[in-house]
């Protein structure tokens, strides 16, 4: 997905992509809390995957165009230094949790048993969308973009061809006052 991700932050920028997958990425361990069936839980982590490939490529390209060539590879450092303490201390901090939370709750006056591990999701999920409403929205596209239009305005093309990838499609656009005038050219509104 990383091919799909990149051609859309090529040309509606790595905002759009990181608001998002930081949307998308708080409900996955929600999502282990309500189903324990093999299938299920195989398209939870594609969804993950697909959630987790996005907000990396657009958080690197965003560092890319946020900072100076000459800082790139001490911000690049410090930016996974950082990840990989965040993902350590959270990883941490739940095995710490999992030996203090209940596993049987009382909800609507019937008792409910559960794993601490469950707990653990749910907890998981409240602080991801806390740090999202906390900082994703001072993000702003460091160039200049195309604005996303209504998905009626796509037009897709066939793009290439890959061994790999199979049949490769793009999403082409037509600015807004080009579907005027070609309305106006042929009497029909847009």
């Amino acid at each position: 997905t990383l091919n799909r991700w990149g051609r859309i932050g090529d040309v509606f920028g790595n905002r759009i992509i990181l608001f998002t997958t930081a949307m998308l990425v708080p409900i996955l361990p929600l999502l282990w809390v309500v189903s324990s069936n093999f299938g299920y839980l195989i398209l939870v982590q594609v969804l993950s995957g697909l959630a987790w490939g996005g907000f990396n490529l657009s958080s690197g390209n965003l560092l890319l165009d946020l900072v100076p060539a000459h800082r790139r590879t001490v911000y690049a450092a410090f930016h996974n230094v950082f990840a990989a303490c965040g993902v350590f201390l959270g990883g941490t901090i739940g095995v710490m949790l999992i030996g203090h939370l209940p596993a049987r709750h009382t909800w609507l006056g019937d008792s409910i048993t559960s794993s601490p591990l469950l707990n653990i999701f749910l907890i998981s999920t409240a602080v991801r969308y806390l740090i999202v409403v906390l900082f994703v929205r001072k993000v702003r596209e460091q160039r200049r973009v195309r604005r996303p239009t209504r998905s009626d305005q796509y037009i897709y093309r066939l793009s290439r061809f890959s061994a790999f990838m199979g049949l490769n499609y793009e999403p082409v656009t037509a600015a807004p006052r080009d579907l005027k005038r070609n309305a106006s050219n042929t009497g029909t509104t847009p």
